[in-house]
């Protein structure tokens, strides 16, 4: 299990929150119980875009920016 923190972009406000998933787990699925729809988001690692199918291997901070949202 390794801890990953995300901080959440939107609007000019961040929301910052902790998981612990399982070693190996895709980037989108970290997304999924945060509730956010990983399809639409960009997610980067100190300011670098990464993939979604990136393997999460070792404690990492994502920032997450939301890049669309319902109407």
């Amino acid at each position: 299990m390794i801890d990953v923190d995300v901080e959440i972009v939107r609007a000019g406000r961040s929301v910052r929150r902790r998981l612990t998933v399982p070693s190996g787990s895709l980037v989108r699925e970290a997304l999924r119980p945060l509730g956010l729809a990983p399809e639409g988001c960009a997610v980067l690692v100190d300011g670098t875009s990464i993939p979604l199918d990136t393997r999460l291997t070792a404690p990492v901070r994502l920032t997450v920016v939301p890049t669309f949202s319902g109407g």
